[in-house]
Parts: structure tokens; C-alpha cells; sequence
């Protein structure tokens, strides 16, 4: 990362910090018997939230969303209020899909959630904060810009949902195995979905993964269901953003692909990042060392597993695949990503990476300031740290 980047970035964290300690106060009247365990403990009820607003992880969804105003504001300045874009709107975005991760740990077991009180815990959680979240929203901004906020950010969380179920239901290995996909999706859904960014990244995918035309009607819900459950936001933020300056009837496409754009390729990223062994996984706001290979454990085939098992037949993945409720010694860890070296199934998944970053770089406006920054946020397709655990593990592979 840049190191202009990194201290604008610095920057929009102390905003949302600043938000998240008004949040806490707004909610104390409430829930303050609920957030500590007990005194002199930290906080409970809002453990995960502190983590993301105080934690060295970066706040990518605030900084996108400052980041998006700061573009569209140019040449001349928005002339409402900036708090709004600088401070109230990065905190929402970045707090909202904090809380949905309660969630997603239970349904991707991860973050330790694998039993029933820590299910039941999640639950609570989300639905205590979002309600809150919700209420702190409408009590903080003027009734024309919640209702605005409110209808962008419900729908978000609705894809979301969407795609998570789309996983649990068409993308799971039993359904790549016997080619039996159990939902289909309704015009209520497919209205919300770009056909043409779906039909752009496959492109790209099958020119440098052309095996996986053996498996397009998975490969076609693998990109449906990134789209909505990663993707989505990206593009319905930049969508929300138009609104509240009064430039949605302007012609924005450029920037909407782009946002479409990172938004996959930043969810490709992550299915690499799966794949780093717990022996140097490094504890962050939502991920453990326990969460290594999560999408194995889950039968999620993401795209390297999917380019992997049009490859190879046999194996090791896939018998792990076909098993129920295993765990992964170190040693399993490190012959599995043997074997998904062996059919360059990672190195392709890069591949497809950099070269999504790059066509989302092609959208921007080369005369906006704004644009270096957004291009800066697309290297993390290029370098990263679980990319140099990887590549380090495969040089010591032989």
C-alpha cells in the first residue's frame, strides 16, 4: 500500500471511530446491561465492531465509501454537509457488514462458532446491533437522506443473503459432483444482478482457465453468488452515493463497472486467502487460525478448488470433499496445497485476479485525482500477505 493511501486511510479509521463511540453512547440507554460480561471485562456486546474500528485491519468498506464521494465530488465540491460522506456514511457501511459476519461465522463455521451456545450467541448479537444500527440511523440523519441510506443498505444486506444461500443451496461440492442445483432465482432477484459483468469476468476466467467450459453451469452460479454475497456492495454503495449528491440521472456506468469489477476481483482474493495454512494464518477481526480451509471443510468450491477439480479427477481434495466433518492436521494442510499446485490452480486464481484488477483500472477517469487511489486499492491483486505465505510455502514444497 501507497503511503499517501495509507495515512488517507489512517485518517477515514479515526472518522469511524469517531462515529462508533456515538453509536455505543446512543445505544447505552438500551443495551448497557448487556455489554459487559462482567466488570473490569471487555466489551461483549460490541466486541466485534471494536475490533474492526480499532483493530490494524484495514476499514476497506468506509474507505471505500469516502472514497467514492471523493470522486464523484470532483472538480467542484459537494456542497452539502461532508460529515455525511466523511464520517456518518463510512461508519454505517463498514459497521453493517461487521455485524452480518455474525452470521457468516455461523454459516461458514468459522471465528470458533461450531456449537450451539455460539450459535445462539451470533444470533443474538446480529440482531441486537442491526436493530440498533438501524434506530441510530434514523435518529442521525434527515428523513429524505435515511430513507435513501436505509433502502441502499436493507437491499445490500438482502443479496447478501441471497448469495449465501445460493452457496448453501447450487455451489457446494455435491451439486459440482452431480450437476443438481436445488433453487433458482426469480425476476425479484435477477433485476439486481449485472448480466454483463457476469458475462465480462467469465470471459476472463475461461481465457485463462479454459478447462472450466466443462463446468460452466457451476462456474455461472459461482459468479452469480460472488456477485451478490461480495461483490454487490461495491457498485449498490457507489449507486446510494449518486443519489444522496442528486447525480443519479447522470451517466456513471464507468464507475459502477469499476465498482462491479473490484468487487469480484476482491472476492477472488479471498478464496486464495482460504488456502493459507493455520500454522502462519495470523489472528485478525474475523478470521482464526481454525479458519484455514474453511471452504474445504464446508464443500464451498470457490475458483481454485473448481479449476483444481476440472484438472484433476482424483486426489486428495476431492476425497476430502466427499468426507463429512474432518479436520485438517498441519501436515493434511500442506499436501493439499500440494496437490493444488500441481494443477496451477492457484497460480491461475491470481491470474484471474490481476487481470480483473486491471480491468476495473480501465474504467476510471484518468483526469480524477480519486482515480490513483482507487488503482492503488486494485495491487492488493498483485501483492499481499497471504499471496507471500503462499508463495514462500510453495518454494519450500519443492
Amino acid at each position: 500500500m501507497n503511503k499517501n493511501r495509507h495515512n488517507e486511510m489512517v485518517g477515514v479509521q479515526l472518522k469511524t471511530q469517531e462515529e462508533f463511540e456515538k453509536f455505543r453512547v446512543f445505544c447505552s440507554s438500551s443495551l448497557n446491561r448487556l455489554s459487559t460480561k462482567q466488570e473490569g471485562k471487555p466489551s461483549f456486546l460490541y466486541s466485534l465492531l471494536e475490533k474492526r474500528m480499532y483493530g490494524r485491519t484495514p476499514v476497506l468498506k468506509a474507505y471505500f465509501t469516502r472514497k467514492i464521494y471523493d470522486y464523484l465530488a470532483w472538480p467542484a465540491m459537494y456542497e452539502g454537509s461532508n460529515e455525511l460522506f466523511d464520517q456518518v456514511l463510512p461508519f454505517f457501511m463498514e459497521a453493517a457488514m461487521t455485524i452480518q459476519y455474525y452470521d457468516n461465522q455461523i454459516l461458514d463455521r468459522k471465528g470458533g462458532v461450531i456449537n450451539a451456545e455460539l450459535i445462539n450467541n451470533n444470533l443474538i448479537l446480529n440482531n441486537l446491533l442491526r436493530e440498533c444500527l438501524w434506530e441510530y440511523l434514523e435518529a442521525t440523519l434527515p428523513p429524505l437522506e435515511f430513507t435513501t441510506v436505509n433502502k441502499h443498505l436493507r437491499l445490500i444486506l438482502r443479496m447478501v443473503d441471497v448469495g449465501q444461500l445460493t452457496e448453501k443451496k447450487n455451489n457446494l461440492f455435491p451439486n459440482y459432483r452431480d450437476n443438481v442445483y436445488e433453487i433458482e432465482w426469480n425476476e425479484g432477484v435477477l433485476m439486481h444482478l449485472d448480466q454483463k459483468i457476469i458475462a465480462d469476468v467469465k470471459g476472463i476466467i475461461l481465457s485463462i482457465a479454459p478447462e472450466l467450459e466443462n463446468g460452466a453451469v457451476f462456474l455461472d452460479w459461482y459468479l452469480k453468488r460472488i456477485f451478490f454475497s461480495g461483490a454487490f456492495i461495491y457498485p449498490q454503495t457507489t449507486r446510494m452515493i449518486l443519489k444522496l449528491m442528486g447525480k443519479e440521472g447522470q451517466d456513471h456506468h464507468k464507475l459502477l463497472h469499476f465498482s462491479s469489477v473490484y468487487g469480484m476481483m476482491m472476492q477472488i482474493v479471498n478464496d486464495i486467502t482460504d488456502l493459507v495454512p493455520s500454522a502462519v494464518t495470523k489472528h485478525s477481526v474475523v478470521k482464526r487460525r481454525t479458519d484455514a480451509f474453511s471452504d474445504l471443510k464446508t464443500k464451498n468450491v470457490t475458483l481454485p478448488f473448481l479449476i483444481h477439480l476440472e484438472n484433476q479427477k482424483g486426489g486428495l481434495v476431492r476425497e476430502k470433499f466427499e468426507q463429512d466433518d474432518f479436520e485438517l492436521t498441519g501436515k493434511d494442510e500442506l499436501d493439499v496445497l500440494k496437490e493444488l499446485f500441481s494443477t496451477s490452480s492457484i497460480e491461475k486464481t491470481q491470474t484471474i485476479g490481476k487481470k480483473l484488477a486491471h480491468e476495473a483500472r480501465s474504467f476510471l477517469d484518468v483526469e480524477n485525482p480519486n482515480t490513483w487511489y482507487f488503482k492503488d486499492m486494485c495491487n492488493i491483486a498483485n501483492f499481499n500477505q497471504p499471496y507471500k505465505q503462499l508463495a514462500e510455502i510453495k518454494r519450500g514444497l519443492g
